[in-house]
Parts: C-alpha cells; sequence; structure tokens
C-alpha cells in the first residue's frame, strides 16, 4: 500500500490510500483472532509483517512459526505491532 498524507486548514489532515500489489498465500493460524492465546506477546512489523525474534532478528511469519514452535502447543503468543528496521529506515528517511 502507499499512504499519502496533506494538511489541510484548521490542522486537519487527509489520508489517501491505495493498494500497489496484492499476493495471496495460506492462511496461517497466528494471524487467526479466534485462536486461543498465551500471556507471551511476539511483535510483528506493521507494514510487511515478519515476526521479531528473541534475538532482534526479523524473520517471515512461515520461518517464526517453524523456528519457534509457535505451534507446538493448542495456544499462541499474542501479537503486538511495530516496524522492522527496513521499514523504520524508510519511515525516516
Amino acid at each position: 500500500m502507499s499512504l499519502e498524507i496533506s494538511a489541510l486548514e484548521a490542522n486537519a489532515l487527509k489520508f489517501k490510500g491505495a493498494l500497489l500489489r496484492r499476493g495471496s498465500r495460506s492462511p496461517i493460524p497466528l494471524l487467526d483472532p479466534n485462536k486461543d492465546r498465551t500471556h507471551h506477546f511476539l511483535t510483528m512489523c506493521s507494514w510487511c509483517q515478519p515476526i521479531l525474534r528473541p534475538e532482534e532478528q526479523w524473520v517471515k511469519v512461515e520461518v517464526a512459526v517453524l523456528q519457534l514452535g509457535l505451534f507446538d502447543s493448542l495456544a499462541c503468543p499474542q501479537l503486538t505491532h511495530g516496524l522492522c528496521s527496513n521499514c523504520l529506515n524508510k519511515v525516516s528517511s
């Protein structure tokens, strides 16, 4: 997606979003909001979706599921969101 933000009168903002590309993949239980959750949290990039591993490395969701054994039990960790270093650099520049 792209997002354009412009200033309007009276300190208001106008947001305009557009879909740049669309992709498909198999459903991922980690992203299912109806799945039972543990008290642990995983951070996911809000823009490009990789998961932050405990050693501060961003990996694709599918890789995190395998490496962290996220479905070895009936419940999944809760998700929180942030920005990976690549997306943060895009925002900062």
